[in-house]
C-alpha cells in the first residue's frame, strides 16, 4: 500500500477479503471486464442500426417526395407542349394563309 493512504473497512469486509481467493478474484474481475466490453460494443452496433434505419426512411421519404414532384412536372410539362403544339398549328396555318 501506498503511504499515507488510509482505508476504514468493516469487520466483516476485511474477514471477507482475508479469506477469498486472489486468482477467483482477478478472473471474476476479467470476466466482468469482458462482458461489459461486449456489452458495449452491443449497444454501438444497435445504436448503428437504429441510426442507419432512420436515415433510411428519411432517404425514402425523400424519394417519394421527388417521384410526386417528378409526376407533377410531367403533367405541366404535357400540358405546356400542348399549348405549344397549338401555338405551332396556328402559326403554321397563318402562314399558309400568307402564301
Amino acid at each position: 500500500m501506498r503511504k499515507g493512504v488510509e482505508i476504514n473497512m468493516f469487520d466483516y469486509e476485511v474477514d471477507v477479503v482475508e479469506v477469498v481467493d486472489l486468482g477467483l478474484i482477478m478472473q471474476s474481475m476479467m470476466e466482468f471486464h469482458a462482458r461489459g466490453l461486449v456489452m458495449s460494443q452491443r449497444a454501438i452496433v444497435l445504436l448503428h442500426i437504429e441510426i442507419s434505419g432512420r436515415e433510411k426512411k428519411k432517404a425514402l421519404e425523400e424519394l417519394v417526395a421527388l417521384k410526386e414532384e417528378v409526376s407533377g412536372d410531367k403533367a405541366i410539362w404535357a400540358e405546356g407542349r400542348n399549348k405549344v403544339e397549338e401555338e405551332v398549328k396556328k402559326l403554321k396555318g397563318r402562314l399558309v394563309g400568307v402564301e
